[in-house]
């Protein structure tokens, strides 16, 4: 079963909410949507909604600055960035 975490400001009151199979399967295809939408230097996207709002924040990467740091990264898709043939 996939656990979910929420993450008050105190570590010890952290609550572990399992999440049912509906819900795991609308999260699995706005990963992938959002892995086409947002391309393949997208990195993270983190969403944020409650009852009056909604906010997305996409995380990119590219190639050449992974290089520049020395590590590698996947994307939102699950491939590693790499330099555009």
């Amino acid at each position: 079963m996939s656990m979910t975490y929420i993450h008050p400001p105190a570590p010890e009151l952290t609550l572990k909410l399992p999440l049912n199979r509906d819900l795991q399967q609308a999260i699995s295809d706005l990963r992938k949507k959002a892995a086409d939408f947002y391309g393949p230097n997208a990195v993270s996207c983190k969403i944020f909604f409650n009852g009056d709002e909604f906010q997305v924040d996409v995380s990119y990467r590219t190639a050449d600055d992974l290089r520049r740091s020395g590590i590698s990264m996947r994307n939102l898709a699950g491939d590693f960035i790499k330099e555009e043939s």
